[in-house]
């Protein structure tokens, strides 16, 4: 085997970007990008060829059914930032379609518009308001929801540093109207 074709062992060795939980996008155009290397692109696509199911037709569909109702019952942590619990719901999303479940974008958002924890009511009712829910892609929303997101922690931050501030001042040598020392 000459120096200039490409072995098996190059094949077997090729890196795979794992997805962490952020920057969806550039790891998505990586995994395309290897995909279509390796001539894999088809059945990201197409599916698994259904040849692998026609023997364990109950299984699949009992894993269609487990995994339909994670779908269901997911929901936004108390914790949880959005783009993790994004990344949950796409990671449930791409498992319910790795065995040929079909499930549509618009079910997706509808979803996670449901699953949102309180603090992001309002925002999902300017949304539904102003925006085609049934055109709206999960990378649309979820893009909003960050904004929101941010410019919530950015105005808590800054809620927690004036605090910080006026408290610093407080115990200088001014005027302080609370509890004295003593």
């Amino acid at each position: 085997m000459g120096s200039s074709s490409i072995g098996i062992t190059e094949v077997m060795t090729t890196s795979v970007p794992m997805f962490k939980g952020d920057g969806y996008y550039r790891w998505s155009v990586k995994m395309e990008t290897l995909f279509r290397s390796q001539k894999l692109w088809k059945i990201v696509e197409e599916g698994p060829l259904e040849e692998e199911y026609h023997g364990s037709s109950k299984i699949v569909t009992v894993r269609r059914q487990t995994l339909r109702q994670q779908f269901e019952l997911l929901q936004m942590k108390e914790d949880e930032d959005v783009q993790h619990y994004v990344s949950r719901v796409v990671a449930l999303v791409n498992r319910i379609k790795g065995i040929g479940f079909e499930i549509e974008d618009k079910d997706v958002v509808s979803k996670v518009m449901r699953s949102l924890t309180q603090k992001y009511e309002h925002v999902v009712t300017s949304i539904e308001e102003a925006r085609d829910v049934e055109k709206l892609s999960l990378n649309e929303f979820s893009g909003s929801l960050q904004a929101h997101e941010a410019r919530f922690n950015g105005y808590a931050n800054k809620l927690y540093d004036k605090a910080f501030f006026a408290k610093g001042e407080s115990s200088g040598g001014g005027t302080c109207y609370g509890r004295g020392d003593g």
